[in-house]
């Protein structure tokens, strides 16, 4: 119901949740006409509360449901309601703190017409808060004040905390579970009765407009201002879902007509009056704005600050022997030139210190896609900032990374960071640090398994350098650096031209000897020493003997459907030892009575370098993709190299090829979602197998696929959400379960930067042969990550996505350590029972929290997805700090330092 205000007149925008934008007010700005304060357009403080979808049944019951979709059909389960937290009593307030809620631009809505597939975020959330500010500097000046709103559901606006007006909600006292007005059938169907869809029905124009509810044109008083900082919060909630929607017909696909129950479509907020009555935070003086981002929160280059918004300080959970970041942006009217950061040491009130040598300060460069956000992390500022022609400001966001000793002490750290540029007073922000007593794992021995895969031809040509000279070496020593951070797993020594991975050589080169061949291994063990010096002994050495350009068929299916390549002769480099030139050479053809002389000496050799390095166990062949070898060659790699595991990278789950065993698998299809602790739990650290997901579309467990545009969040829990996950989906077979669980993720580029081309058409190297992609489009890099590490002046530098990444890795390795000790009798036992149980219980919260996000992040989609959003202000700093304390507890009981 409504409250009798008149309804405004919003327009009609593309997105599911609310926000706003705070314009900059020029004296001449506040005319009698009013100026625009706040917009849909953000940024905003936002809250998120999820519970399962509400359904009002034909007889005016009210269910709470889960729906699910079979092809056309669609069956709803009644379910017993549970919810995300809502937020806490006086949210809407001034003087609230909502550092810690998701800042998000808007709209917040989705529109119910033009998507392909669920063009609506999810019908499980439930209620949307959001709050945004702008700053009085005279309420006395102030004349009139109008609102506007366009939003679906029903809605609460407060202005410093006071109700100015409801809409399609009832009188009293409203609570987080009150459901908005229901909306009339009329909304949902077609004159034939059939079901309204986004997709089909766009002709419809006037049945998708009543969807939207307004207030137009209404008047708030000026003495509810305050001079300084004001707050206009916003709270919408759903409405029900009326059983017409389940049961009614559909033309076509059912997801084609999903709606959002809850959006922000529009919003305006005018005051009017003569003179300067209002001024943003952000226009204050010439000098420095900064606010506080989440390491989770991607800063784009059109980002502002929020007015009035104080400055928080950068709050760090951490444990020993681990690397924990914080961000801060740096804002000003006038571009920044000059820019520094400088951080102190940091001390506890006891007089532990963690020296100032151990902050890294850092500078992220907008080098996302299309230069959209901030990325690459280096250690300078840049000499000057311009302003930014959309947002009119100059921004640059600062990193700091606390690199805790193994040996540090446990306790509450504090220190600060001063950033200073020309022609502006410094500012001083806080830095707190909580550091709990147990020491991670060195990143060589992470039980959790990440695939990442160097490219020495991408360094070669974007540093303009020849292949394997003294600069290039320098160049692959700092990637394997990087990547050894994050505890990589995988080698590719290519012995085979013009691969997938786009090497023009092979890294063991051939040498004429009278009729037959000796071996230049240099190449091939010096970029294996390089790996072994940071990455530690690796799993998995993979010796590229075989493309799919070179005999094979598509599953293996000789004489069927699908993709057949014929055999060819192996391509390989022959080196001239006086001339020191390359040539490239063919060889015999799998199945040729020569194939197995040529191959032995080269297979021989290399088991003899990775013995010699205590890699023998180490040693694989591939790499099997759905183009699977050809008989002849399982064979005569098996006749030559009995015993040696094959790498296969593939769209479904297998364990062997041709009956020789995998030893590491990446697949996508049957890779099953992490399940929620009241139904099963997954360690995926169990499996004998190093089977892993390649995080694209289809494999589900981040809820989308891992892209260079995918949020921050969904970075941070990919490998969580792998460990978690039972993998191939788990089927009982004469008593056994088979598919223990995923061991992490595989088949990410770390290097992979565009270099083949020009301008915005630039290419990876990977996939650059044709040939050797024959039948593996769909597992192209570039579906997932073809670069987790971005390009600096002088080599391979972290940016954003990296460290979230490496944040995760962390936060797994702890995971893993606690269940360890629950999974073991004998130790649990010494744990006791009330430490085991909340030992468990955090472990449950993790698992819920990112379930809840994943499946938000699936319905949302895009880059902006509402589970993300929500997973951002949900607490994860607390999650965090409980998860390395009972880390702390459990090594205390077990004696472990």
């Amino acid at each position: 119901m409504t409250s009798g205000l008149s309804r405004s007149r919003g327009m009609m925008l593309t997105i599911v949740f609310c926000a706003a934008w705070v314009f900059v007010l020029a004296p001449e700005a506040l005319g009698d006409q009013g100026a625009a304060v706040l917009s849909e357009a953000g940024p905003w403080r936002c809250h998120l509360t999820w519970r399962a979808e509400q359904v009002r049944r034909a007889s005016g019951e009210l269910e709470y449901s889960v729906t699910r979709v079979r092809k056309k059909k669609r069956t709803w389960t009644t379910v017993k309601p549970s919810q995300s937290a809502p937020p806490v009593a006086g949210w809407a307030g001034v003087e609230f703190d909502d550092g810690s809620w998701g800042r998000m631009k808007g709209p917040f809505a989705k529109s119910s017409m033009g998507q392909k597939v669920t063009p609506a975020w999810p019908r499980a959330l439930a209620m949307l808060c959001l709050r945004g500010r702008f700053e009085v500097s005279d309420p006395a000046r102030i004349g009139e004040i109008t609102l506007d709103l366009a939003f679906r559901g029903g809605v609460v606006v407060y202005l410093n905390g006071k109700e100015v007006t409801r809409a399609h909600l009832p009188n009293g006292k409203i609570t987080p579970e009150t459901p908005a007005e229901d909306y009339p059938k009329d909304v949902y169907l077609r004159s034939d009765g059939s079901v309204l869809r986004a997709w089909g029905d766009r002709g419809l124009k006037d049945q998708f407009a009543k969807r939207v509810r307004r207030i137009t044109g209404l008047k708030l008083s000026a003495s509810l201002l305050k001079k300084g900082a004001n707050v206009l919060a916003v709270e919408i909630h759903r409405a029900p879902t009326a059983e017409v929607f389940h049961t009614a017909k559909c033309r076509g696909d059912r997801r084609h007509a999903h709606w959002s129950m809850l959006s922000l479509n529009a919003l305006k907020l005018t005051v009017s009056g003569g003179g300067l009555a209002l001024a943003s935070a952000t226009d204050r003086s010439k000098g420095l704005h900064l606010w506080l981002a989440s390491p989770m929160r991607k800063v784009r280059v059109t980002d502002r600050g929020i007015p009035g918004e104080p400055l928080r300080p950068i709050r760090l959970a951490a444990t020993r022997n681990g690397s924990f970041s914080g961000q801060v942006v740096v804002g000003s009217s006038t571009a920044l030139k000059g820019l520094k950061a400088e951080v102190s040491e940091l001390r506890t009130d006891k007089g532990e210190t963690i020296a100032a040598s151990s902050v890294r300060v850092r500078f992220p460069l907008p080098d996302g896609p299309d230069k959209g956000y901030f990325d690459g992390l280096r250690d300078s500022a840049p000499t000057e900032t311009p302003i930014n022609g959309q947002s009119g400001k100059a921004i640059q966001p600062v990193w700091i990374t606390v690199n805790v000793p193994k040996n540090a002490k446990a306790g509450k750290y504090t220190g600060k960071l001063t950033v200073s540029s020309q022609g502006a007073e410094p500012v001083e922000v806080p830095i707190e640090l909580s550091v709990a007593d147990w020491a991670l794992p060195e990143s060589k021995d992470f039980a959790s398994f990440l695939g990442l895969i160097q490219s020495p031809d991408t360094l070669a040509k974007y540093y303009k350098v020849p292949m394997w000279s003294k600069k290039h070496w320098e160049l692959i020593d700092k990637s394997f650096e990087l990547m050894g951070k994050l505890g990589s797993n995988t080698v590719y020594i290519h012995l085979i031209r013009r691969t997938y991975f786009g090497n023009k050589h092979t890294m063991v080169r051939w040498i004429k000897d009278g009729d037959g061949w000796k071996h230049d291994f240099s190449i091939a063990e010096k970029y294996l020493d390089i790996a072994v010096k940071h990455l530690g002994k690796m799993p998995v050495v993979c010796l590229s003997v075989w493309h799919s350009g070179v005999g094979g068929s598509y599953f293996g299916l000789e004489g069927r459907k699908g993709p057949k390549t014929e055999k060819v002769g192996i391509p390989f480099t022959v080196l001239d030892p006086a001339t020191g030139e390359l040539s490239e050479a063919i060889g015999p053809m799998w199945g040729d009575e020569k194939i197995r002389v040529f191959w032995k000496p080269v297979l021989d050799g290399m088991r003899e370098i990775l013995t010699k390095r205590g890699l023998e166990k180490s040693m694989m062949v591939g790499w099997g993709t759905d183009i699977h070898p050809c008989k002849e060659v399982v064979a005569d790699i098996k006749a030559v190299a009995p015993g040696t595991k094959w790498v296969v990278q593939r769209h479904p789950y297998g364990n062997n090829v041709r009956g020789v065993p995998i030893g590491y698998l990446v697949h996508v299809w049957g890779t099953s979602i992490t399940p929620p602790p009241s139904a099963d739990r997954v360690y995926g650290w169990k499996n004998p197998t190093i089977e892993t997901v390649f995080p694209r579309y289809g494999c589900s467990i981040v809820g989308h696929s891992l892209r260079l545009w995918t949020d921050l969040p969904a970075y941070r829990l990919v490998v969580e959400a792998a460990v978690t996950s039972p993998g191939k989906r788990r089927i009982r077979r004469r008593g056994k379960h088979y598919g223990m669980g995923l061991r992490g993720v595989g088949r990410l580029g770390a290097d992979f930067w565009p270099v083949l081309g020009k301008g915005r058409r630039k290419k990876s190297v990977h996939a650059f042969y044709a040939e050797s992609l024959a039948g593996d489009g769909a597992l192209n890099l570039s579906y997932s990550i073809h670069h987790l590490l971005s390009p600096g002046e002088n080599g391979a530098i972290a940016n954003v996505r990296f460290e979230n990444v490496r944040e995760g890795i962390q936060e797994t390795e702890a995971r893993i350590f606690i269940e360890k000790a629950l999974t073991d009798p004998t130790k649990k036992a010494r744990l006791g029972e009330q430490l085991a149980a909340r030992c468990q219980q955090v472990l449950d919260e993790r698992t819920i929290a990112f379930i809840r996000a994943r499946n938000g992040a699936s319905a949302g989609g895009g880059t902006t997805a509402p589970g993300w959003l929500w997973f951002i202000g949900s607490g994860w700093e607390k999650r965090t700090v409980d998860l390395y304390s009972s880390a702390a507890e459990v090594a205390k009981k077990l004696g472990v330092k």
